[in-house]
């Protein structure tokens, strides 16, 4: 039970690493954009982490490999 509790965070953890790398490209990219926008963009991963379910449920099946 602990163990796919522990999958199931680390799998919505991963589904945040699109948008914060996207988040960090755009800081590289708009340097001298005002520090609210930063924030903003933060605020989007932080969001994202809290409520990390998308459109498309994704679910660790005991038939993938890895699984447990």
């Amino acid at each position: 039970m602990l163990l796919q509790l522990f999958a199931q965070i680390l799998c919505m953890s991963l589904m945040a690493v699109p948008l914060v790398l996207l988040v960090l490209g755009a800081r590289a990219l708009i340097r001298k954009s005002p520090r609210w926008v930063i924030c903003l963009l933060w605020g989007l991963v932080f969001v994202r982490l809290l409520c990390p379910y998308g459109l498309i449920p994704v679910e660790v099946s005991e038939d993938m490999p890895g699984a447990a």
